[in-house]
């Protein structure tokens, strides 16, 4: 079946499988070959790299968001590095870093036609959200309306992942920051997983 190729595409394809460069459109493409019958590493394979399709449940096209493309492009890059070299320790390293790219695809990847965000980068885009406006007002509502997400679903995630409140969590991560400034040890709070507490 063929399928259009844009940006944030991710196919899991075999050697039989025909590639329509025609179709590309100036897209820079990362490709990552491999033979599954010389891969090492005592792993499903089979559940993190989907063959070829047998039925209705199975997939090969995926899609990438533009948060979880950027994670994959170190993992990539790590990976384009490391396998140029034929050393033992090399191999395995290489093999350890193609691990972490599946890993990380099968973390971030979505059905192509489907808005949904993965629960895994909902954590990670409301962390990073945190950290970088630390120093400003945060609204969950106006989070949530810029990415499309549901507050109260987001809330209750947030508070069974960490165990405290997004407030709560915001309130520490400033408390560090003020310690950090006036050269107080704050210990690395708050780290994971950092105490509970009942707050919202």
């Amino acid at each position: 079946m063929p399928y259009p190729i844009t940006c944030g595409d991710v196919f899991y394809i075999n050697a039989c499988d025909r590639h329509g460069y025609e179709s590309v459109n100036d897209l820079a493409l990362d490709n990552v070959l491999y033979r599954r019958d010389l891969l090492t590493l005592n792993v499903n394979w089979q559940a993190l790299l989907p063959g070829r399709v047998t039925g209705p449940e199975q997939r090969q096209y995926w899609r990438l968001s533009t948060h979880g493309m950027a994670i994959l492009r170190q993992s990539v890059d790590a990976l384009s590095k490391e396998c140029m070299k034929s050393d033992t320790l090399s191999l395995l390293l290489s093999e350890t870093l193609f691990l972490q790219l599946a890993l990380m695809a099968r973390r971030f990847r979505h059905a192509p036609y489907s808005p949904y965000i993965s629960d895994a980068e909902q954590l990670d885009l409301l962390l990073m959200a945190l950290r970088v406006n630390i120093s400003a007002p945060f609204r969950l509502e106006d989070f949530c309306r810029q990415y499309g997400l549901n507050a109260r679903t987001l809330r209750v995630m947030f508070k069974h992942h960490t165990g405290m409140g997004i407030h709560h969590y915001l309130r520490q991560l400033r408390l560090c920051k003020a310690m950090d400034l006036a050269g107080v040890d704050c210990g690395g709070w708050p780290e994971w997983p950092p105490p509970a507490d009942d707050g919202a």
